[in-house]
């Protein structure tokens, strides 16, 4: 006799904390950001992830959106640093 796990459907309260590691997360490196960094098109990354995405490509863009942005130094994202 084999017993499976019983599956429960996920509460609120975790998928509302799945939420926030997503939001907090780089999509370059999916882990949480480290010195974020914010992008004219509202994009947010490790500034470490932007740079290294850069230095691949002959224009600076995007890596999610690929909006052209002509800042060589972007802003730092203080929401995701709270």
């Amino acid at each position: 006799c084999i017993v499976l796990p019983a599956v429960f459907p996920a509460s609120p309260s975790d998928k509302m904390s799945s939420n926030l590691v997503k939001d907090l997360s780089c999509p370059v490196c999916h882990d949480i950001f480290k010195e974020p960094v914010v992008l004219s098109c509202s994009h947010s990354f490790c500034n470490d992830c932007l740079q290294r995405w850069w230095t691949e490509k002959l224009i600076h863009t995007c890596p999610l959106c690929k909006e052209i942005t002509l800042l060589n130094d972007p802003t730092h994202n203080l929401v995701a640093l709270q």
